[in-house]
């Protein structure tokens, strides 16, 4: 897919993997907007649009969605990046802060691919790229939560690979890079 021209959307744009994937967009030619619960605390990469969108409560993504204007751009990409660190042995750690991280990396991703599906295919080569891990054939002792997420995330990708006709290209598989680990932000 060239790039140039094709707007983008990429979730937790403000640090890590995700800003490293907006700047790469950006070279490319892309027009991309970048999500971040805080977006004025971070210094964003030029061209980068900033937008305020905490995808912690999924029962509040519609309504940032909307108010954020997403609705009407007409999205080419979805990069379903964010994410948040849980870290500990699963029984001492509240299972709250589990349930938290796994709607976080699992149902918010669901939800902005269901918002943006339609987008992705009035483009015509739309892409729905989810960022997984190589946690799911290698889980990660102590980051429970953050394996099943990822697993969860990974089969979510390819279930809708098998029911879209055609698939969005990037829907073959989930994204799993191999790159060195970014820093996670805790909360």
């Amino acid at each position: 897919m060239e790039l140039a021209g094709k707007k983008v959307l990429v979730t937790g744009a403000s640090s890590g993997l995700g800003k490293a994937f907006a700047a790469s967009l950006v070279e490319k030619g892309a027009h991309v907007w970048g999500t971040s619960r805080s977006p004025g605390a971070h210094d964003w990469e030029e061209g980068v649009t900033p937008v305020s969108l905490d995808l912690s409560y999924v029962e509040e993504i519609d309504s940032q969605w909307d108010s954020a204007g997403l609705d009407a751009i007409g999205f080419d990409v979805l990069v379903n990046n964010a994410g948040a660190g849980v870290f500990g042995e699963f029984e001492e750690v509240g299972f709250a802060d589990w349930e938290r991280q796994v709607e976080l990396m699992l149902l918010s991703p669901m939800k902005l691919a269901h918002l943006a599906l339609s987008q992705l295919r009035a483009s015509g080569e739309g892409v729905l790229a989810n960022v997984s891990s190589l946690a799911v054939e290698y889980p990660i002792p102590f980051m429970a939560g953050y394996n099943a997420a990822k697993g969860g995330l990974t089969a979510f990708s390819e279930s809708l690979a098998l029911e879209l006709d055609p698939p969005p290209p990037a829907m073959k598989h989930s994204l799993k890079p191999p790159l060195p680990r970014p820093s996670i932000e805790t909360k």
